[in-house]
């Protein structure tokens, strides 16, 4: 209750050097412009609101907890967050349905050239729920997730293409480098070798 007070007399005195320079009336406990009616200067704000904030008792729907306090659903800002986060992994945005009109089956190209599919339930898959398409091909054909260290190479430079026969998997990025120039050497000697 201190520190209400201490805030309320706070806004006052801002409010009166505010006033100095501005004689238009105003009102004492918030600062907005008085109305006129039926001869009365009333405050445009509602302040029983801010007087006597209403207090609610209950269960909070996300987490379960019990709490006392302002937010009518939820304990926190933090279960708020959750709940109405677009980008809930596995769960749906109670604002964008189902079947949204813009939906594409799950899947879609990014700019590099390599094709993201919806898992939100994969535990590598991004903060939007998707996953790139070749890792998730070859994670089925070995039978275990990959580890971030481990990269998916396209044996014939179509990062479309995630058929089986045409990737392969290196332990780290240093060997997918290596191979990589090992590729360039080979087409440069044999480049020299035809002129």
């Amino acid at each position: 209750m201190k520190k209400r007070q201490k805030m309320l007399d706070k806004q006052k005195k801002q409010i009166s050097k505010y006033q100095k320079r501005n004689p238009k009336k105003r009102c004492k406990r918030c600062g907005a412009f008085l109305k006129k009616v039926e001869n009365k200067l009333i405050c445009i704000r509602d302040h029983s609101k801010m007087e006597y904030p209403r207090i609610y008792k209950g269960y909070c729907k996300n987490c379960g907890k019990y709490y006392e306090g302002r937010g009518k659903d939820y304990c926190s800002r933090k279960c708020v967050g959750q709940v109405y986060s677009p980008f809930r992994k596995g769960k749906l945005h109670p604002y964008f349905g189902k079947k949204p009109h813009n939906w594409k089956g799950g899947k879609y190209l990014t700019s590099p050239g390599y094709i993201m599919i919806h898992k939100p339930k994969h535990p590598n898959a991004t903060h939007l729920g998707y996953i790139q398409e070749h890792r998730f091909v070859m994670e089925e054909h070995i039978g275990r997730y990959l580890t971030e260290i481990e990269r998916v190479h396209h044996l014939d430079g179509d990062k479309a293409n995630n058929r089986i026969e045409n990737l392969y998997l290196f332990p780290n990025e240093s060997k997918h480098q290596k191979y990589h120039y090992f590729l360039k050497e080979c087409i440069r000697n044999y480049l020299e070798a035809e002129t």
